[in-house]
């Protein structure tokens, strides 16, 4: 009980209803260890304005999550109220019972379900921050993909170190 009354808690505080909620079908062929490189081959010149060359299977392959072929999951997207820090997105993704699908996800989310971005926000797909890409100033990597209103799209890399703010929003994927 008092798990739920702080999730709520939080929920109001910090980060508001989920303004989607849909569910996707991981294709057969997908495979994890390629996901970021293929996605980053397709994508670049395609609907792209801008796409962080950080962002590659070579640098997220210690995910802790793998998402499963022929499998099909929930997808919620919450945004964030006021200013955070990543434990607090840690911590109330863990309320949700979300799984951490990091850059593998969020591509694969982009492909498949494009028009459930919210327009206008980033929306931060995180992971352990153990298993975040490391950059060369220390810093924990976290992909988030931004949608913008004339249908271009940007793949950027934040930083697990700094807070987060009302323009972005975390995604949140469970199992079925």
């Amino acid at each position: 009980m008092t798990k739920k009354i702080m999730s709520n808690q939080m929920l109001g505080q910090c980060f508001g209803l989920a303004i989607r909620e849909f569910e996707f079908t991981v294709p057969s062929d997908y495979k994890h260890d390629t996901q970021l490189d293929i996605f980053a081959k397709k994508t670049k010149k395609r609907i792209t304005c801008y796409f962080n060359d950080a962002l590659t299977s070579k640098n997220f392959a210690k995910a802790t999550n793998k998402l499963e072929p022929g499998k099909t999951y929930n997808a919620k997207i919450f945004p964030i109220l006021k200013t955070v820090e990543s434990e607090e997105c840690m911590n109330f993704l863990t309320e949700q019972n979300a799984i951490l699908v990091c850059g593998q996800g969020v591509t694969l989310l982009q492909e498949q379900k494009a028009d459930e971005f919210p327009v206008g926000k980033g929306i931060v797909s995180f992971d352990q921050k153990e298993a975040l890409w490391t950059d060369s100033g220390g810093r924990h990597r976290v992909p988030f993909v931004h949608r913008h209103l004339d249908g271009s799209w940007e793949f950027h890399l934040g930083s697990f170190e700094r807070s987060w703010y009302g323009g972005y929003c975390l995604l949140c994927v469970c199992e079925l």
